[in-house]
């Protein structure tokens, strides 16, 4: 089967999550949840945007205050009502050139933060202490525009599990995508290559968005369109596909989709053994790991290049940790 630990994944982080002491008080938000479990699976960027702006700390903590005239939040420190909104945006500037040197797959942004929160992030008027609205951190709202396809998540919300399945799955398809383009493809061949092995993940996410997808690819093979033209094509609809979320139900139906590779090669017993567990894994009485070991341990015994070929059965550390649980 087609091997995937090669591709590495990488999430840009709060730091403060990963225990480092770079909150304004001089301490952490540890999050036990990511140094516990994903701290093994992925590669981290910690940024903490209040450090490497030069703030230091301990620090005066600090919160945005409404633009003038509708302008953009300023960034104000609460005691002194120092503005630090220029040296935030130069931070922001330099660091988003880096990340588009070096994309992430995913990133994880500290909760109520004044830079790195999601949403929901007080806005007050200037010197008045209670919000007249809410907004998003500096850092984060910059970093959501330039890269609008990379799946964000705040801590508590990753705490939730559904919502971290979504989160990670998302983040392993953009993982394989950014993998791709690392490769610097330049032939129709490769992007026909890297569709048909992602087929079955694609579908477990959208049988039409998958169809759609197919459609651009064999229009780049036929010639009906430019390679680079279709490329971006592609890229488009692929990053549309990995946002929409998987189910059980989903995934039930391509296992079963795979097993029917093997109808001509298993005996009635290892059948029903097999089907039993797909079922059971539909109605929530059975992990993903078990029918996906069976089928595993089925196409090892009888070779099947279409099975062969796919990275669905040798999915990246992440997805093989959520799709365990949901």
């Amino acid at each position: 089967m087609r091997q995937t630990s090669q591709i590495s994944v990488t999430i840009g982080i709060s730091s403060c999550l990963l225990g480092r002491r770079v909150r304004y008080d001089g301490g952490h938000k540890r999050e036990p949840l990511i140094t516990d479990h994903l701290d093994r699976m992925v590669n981290w960027v910690p940024i903490c945007p209040e450090m490497e702006m030069g703030l230091g700390t301990p620090r005066e903590p600090m919160r945005l205050v409404a633009g003038e005239a509708g302008g953009s939040p300023r960034l104000i420190t609460n005691q002194r009502q120092r503005d630090v909104t220029s040296g935030m945006e130069r931070f922001i500037k330099d660091q988003l050139k880096t990340l588009q040197r070096a994309p992430v797959d995913g990133y994880i942004f500290k909760k109520k933060s004044p830079s790195c929160g999601v949403a929901g992030i007080p806005l007050y008027a200037l010197g008045e202490d209670e919000p007249v609205g809410e907004t998003s951190g500096l850092f984060a709202a910059a970093f959501m525009k330039r890269f609008p396809y990379v799946p964000v998540i705040e801590e508590d919300t990753l705490r939730l599990p559904e919502q971290r399945s979504v989160f990670l799955q998302q983040v392993a398809g953009v993982a394989r995508w950014h993998a791709f383009l690392k490769e610097e493809p330049s032939h129709h061949r490769e992007l026909g290559r890297f569709h048909s092995t992602n087929k079955w993940i694609l579908l477990s996410h959208s049988f039409h968005h998958y169809a759609e997808l197919e459609r651009i690819a064999a229009d780049a093979e036929d010639g009906r369109r430019l390679f680079q033209e279709a490329l971006k094509a592609y890229e488009s609809v692929y990053l549309k596909t990995i946002r929409i979320p998987t189910t059980p139900c989903k995934h039930a139906d391509v296992l079963t989709h795979l097993a029917g590779y093997l109808k001509h090669d298993l005996n009635l017993q290892d059948k029903e053994e097999l089907f039993n567990s797909i079922a059971g894994y539909r109605q929530g009485e059975l992990p993903w790991s078990v029918p996906a070991a069976l089928l595993r341990h089925h196409f090892r015994r009888h070779a099947h290049p279409l099975a062969d070929e796919q990275t669905y059965l040798q999915p990246l550390p992440i997805e093989w940790w959520v799709r365990s649980f949901v």
